[in-house]
């Protein structure tokens, strides 16, 4: 993203808002004039939000060590299998880098307890493509490692999004989690268009 202007203070935080070693990922948190002082009439909001006036991004990155700032990812959107992050959006960008996929929607779905999450995948494919779910797990095989790769791949005619544009990954992982819940098959299939 390049580096901080030069009014704003930026730093990227754990989980329990201590400050990281550069190149080391966490959440960005921004204090400036740029940054509102909260939210009207919500103390809730304020008090999850800002903490001392450092405006809580919900994102994750990093700073390197010439300053640029790195966004990775939604702090909500990264899954978390077997101890191994995985960013959503790196995921989704190898899959539309293919020839074959015109549009992908990355998100994680609670898994068994030893992976935390299942990496879930649903796709559109380029026009004239046939089915593609083993080309998309052979790519990602290919560029990642094996704990990227999804579980549960679906092929779909589009990607639902929201009012705003955004592709609705709530609505998806809610499909997708009464689809596999208890006593269904959890193997890679194609499903139904969305």
């Amino acid at each position: 993203m390049g580096r901080p202007v030069f009014y704003a203070e930026f730093r990227v935080v754990d989980d329990d808002g201590n400050d990281v070693a550069r190149n080391d990922p966490g959440e960005p948190w921004i204090k400036g004039p740029m940054v509102t002082p909260g939210y009207f009439n919500d103390a809730a909001a304020n008090e999850s939000a800002i903490t001392d006036g450092w405006l809580h991004t919900g994102d994750y990155g990093k700073i390197d060590d010439e300053g640029y700032v790195y966004l990775l990812d939604r702090k909500k959107d990264m899954i978390i299998r077997g101890g191994f992050k995985i960013y959503s959006v790196e995921l989704e960008y190898l899959l539309v880098s293919h020839p074959a996929i015109e549009q992908a929607a990355v998100f994680g779905i609670p898994g068994s307890d030893v992976q935390v999450e299942a990496v879930c995948a649903f796709v559109v494919a380029a026009s004239g493509t046939s089915t593609i779910s083993d080309e998309v797990q052979r790519s990602v095989k290919e560029n990642m490692a094996d704990y990227g790769v999804p579980c549960h791949i679906r092929i779909v005619n589009e990607i639902q999004r929201n009012l705003t544009g955004k592709i609705d990954k709530v609505m998806l992982r809610d499909l997708l989690i009464v689809e596999v819940s208890p006593g269904r098959n959890r193997k890679s299939v194609e499903g139904p268009a969305a």
